[in-house]
């Protein structure tokens, strides 16, 4: 039959019954059964419903499509499909994908049965439902537009993962597979610092893998009490060691163990927190860094208010005269 509309009686099957390829069977059946007594959908005379004939596929937009995850130190959630921050953390946060699909066939999209519709692919391979679930899909104009979460296990191996989607209308048309994008798990490691005798509410901290490739990366922590944690992304694989060290401290370095997912953990905390009191940054605490303090004592220069409590005075001073011929450890 040639596509169009034809008086007729068209119904869709919702009960979640596949062919042998997998795909959803939409069939026109106008009766049920219940406790094996057969009886009518719906009373139905000549042209109480319409036969819709229709070949056109639907079509993803690549361009509507969003991923989102909540990371550590990142104020809003970042969009991992953005060449930059396409990195996803294990860190039990799912990522949130979005899109939108057409169809300009006849038949047009079910947003209602987005569950059977729509597929989700990864890597050229179906994702089970165990790790994605339908957040929603909403109608408006023509456009269907999906939000769907990807489950993020902790198990997941480090690597690229390519994202694409198909969808079929209620003709059981089904639209080409849209590759929406790509996000990177890779090796990452929760860093712990405490500073000695930090008062304020952010630092940057300096952090070097070493072991494997050595990397660096500095980032702005947030601090409760002496304490903050920070993501490491994209550790080189080898690592066994992270240093951490401000523009205030000495440097500590720790052991960072990996687990076979790929997450490893750096303690820098007790015995090992970040000692106060180098302010020239050669990683040891002397008559430069006295000279530096006193220099600005009194004042709310930054370069010498070790406490992060915007002033010079005898608190910066005492952490400093503890540490003094203090030596760092080595990067």
């Amino acid at each position: 039959m040639a596509p169009g509309a034809t008086a007729g009686f068209f119904r869709v099957q919702t009960d979640r019954i596949f062919e042998p390829s997998g795909r959803l069977l939409k069939d026109t059946r106008l009766t049920k059964s219940s406790g094996g007594n057969p009886s009518d959908l719906t009373a139905f005379t000549s042209n109480s419903g319409e036969l819709v004939i229709d070949d056109s596929s639907p079509t993803v937009s690549v361009a509507s499509a969003t991923a989102t995850q909540v990371q550590p130190s990142v104020v809003t959630p970042v969009n991992v499909f953005d060449n930059v921050n396409n990195r996803v953390f294990r860190n039990n946060t799912d990522v949130i994908l979005s899109f939108t699909a057409t169809d300009t066939g006849l038949a047009g999209l079910d947003a209602p049965d987005a569950e059977d519709d729509l597929t989700i692919i990864q890597n050229g391979f179906e994702i089970p439902d165990a790790y994605y679930d339908i957040v929603s899909a909403v109608e408006s104009g023509g456009v269907v537009t999906y939000t769907v979460k990807l489950i993020i296990p902790t198990t997941a191996p480090a690597g690229n993962y390519a994202i694409a989607a198909t969808v079929q209308d209620r003709s059981g048309n089904v639209s080409p597979a849209a590759a929406l994008g790509s996000f990177t798990i890779a090796n990452e490691a929760l860093a712990t610092v405490e500073l000695q005798g930090f008062t304020g509410a952010t630092r940057d901290v300096t952090f070097v893998a070493t072991g494997g490739m050595t990397k660096s990366w500095t980032k702005t922590v947030s601090f409760t009490a002496s304490v903050g944690s920070v993501i490491l992304e994209d550790v080189p694989a080898g690592t066994t060691s992270i240093s951490a060290k401000t523009a205030w401290t000495l440097r500590s370095k720790v052991n960072a163990p990996f687990s076979t997912e790929g997450v490893g953990t750096a303690t820098l905390t007790g015995a090992k927190k970040l000692l106060a009191g180098d302010i020239n940054g050669d990683n040891v605490v002397n008559t430069f860094d006295y000279s530096i303090l006193r220099f600005n004592f009194g004042t709310a220069n930054p370069v010498g208010d070790i406490t992060g409590d915007s002033g010079v005075a005898t608190g910066d001073y005492n952490l400093q005269r503890v540490n003094f011929y203090k030596i760092g450890d080595a990067q």
